[in-house]
């Protein structure tokens, strides 16, 4: 697997979500207790090489353009507040709190979606 971005960013591993920490599943708990949980542990590690998205509560149609014009994104996953993980070990499973929304794809990631 080749890296997409070559030139256009730092290497950098971007940390989204959490369903495991201090020995503790968190699939059942809601997004909004989890991204805490994640931002409180994670803010005293925080370097060049480990990074966590920008995330928007309102102005949704204003979010969307400015991260449209970030190189290096393809898209955005909206997630409820409410929303937990539901996972099965046999498969994909849908979560309908969360919607992925892409606006590049391909192998390339730099195929806009038209």
């Amino acid at each position: 697997m080749a890296r997409r971005t070559v030139g256009e960013c730092p290497e950098k591993v971007f940390v989204f979500d959490t369903l495991w920490l201090a020995n503790e599943w968190l699939g059942e708990v809601p997004y909004a207790d989890r991204t805490t949980r994640l931002r409180d542990t994670y803010s005293a590690k925080v370097n060049e090489h480990v990074d966590m998205p920008e995330q928007s509560k309102s102005g949704f149609a204003a979010f969307f353009a400015k991260m449209q014009t970030i190189p290096w994104t393809e898209g955005m996953v909206l997630k409820h507040f409410a929303s937990v993980i539901k996972g099965d070990l046999d498969g994909c499973t849908v979560n309908p709190l969360m919607v992925k929304i892409k606006w590049r794809f391909g192998s390339s990631g730099r195929t806009v979606v038209t």
